[in-house]
């Protein structure tokens, strides 16, 4: 599976907020259709700067598995980047799920839009990073990158199949999913 591109996305946000605005004056709030607005940028930018990261790391890989010897000098610094690379990448995996659980909240306020949900961004954001301790105390702090899926919030932990992070990708995938087919206006099949 490859990273979704968010394009489209904050295409279909941004008509929906304008729609809102033109024809719901009264029932819409336009300060949060702006903060929706804001939210899908950001989301889309924390997207590519993952992908970005995650070049780095592999190309840190790469150059480990180069100069393998355990005499190389190089050796200790390239390791100790991998690791930051690691620790940037899950930190602004963590981001992407804390500002996409605030647009799912901006949107629940737009008129027909309560039921808005996107679950995979849900149960990561609630149950293995806000509140781990209520869902079996997933305290492990576990963290894989795989091309495939990307992003995996505690992997090791989330042995109960409700829990399981199935990666950012298929995550991110859902809301674009979600969006798409909640916001999308009659006019909008060219965006898709």
């Amino acid at each position: 599976m490859q990273p979704p591109e968010l394009d489209s996305s904050v295409a279909v946000l941004d008509r929906y907020v304008s729609y809102l605005a033109s024809t719901r004056t009264g029932q819409y709030d336009r300060d949060l259709g702006e903060e929706a607005k804001k939210r899908i940028r950001q989301l889309a930018r924390c997207l590519a700067r993952i992908i970005q990261l995650a070049q780095e790391l592999e190309a840190t890989h790469e150059a480990i598995a180069q100069r393998a010897h355990p005499d190389n000098p190089e050796i200790p610094s390239l390791v100790r980047a991998t690791t930051d690379l690691a620790d940037e990448i899950e930190r602004e995996t963590e981001s992407f799920y804390e500002t996409a659980w605030r647009l799912r909240n901006v949107i629940r306020t737009f008129p027909g839009q309560r039921g808005f949900e996107i679950a995979g961004i849900r149960d990561v954001r609630n149950k293995l990073i806000v509140h781990p301790e209520k869902f079996g105390e997933l305290f492990l702090n576990s963290f894989q990158y795989s091309t495939s899926t990307g992003p995996v919030l505690k992997p090791q932990s989330s042995g109960v199949a409700d829990l399981i992070d199935r990666g950012l990708w298929s995550n991110a995938g859902e809301l674009q999913e979600r969006i798409l087919l909640s916001l999308r206006l009659d006019d909008d099949s060219d965006l898709t």
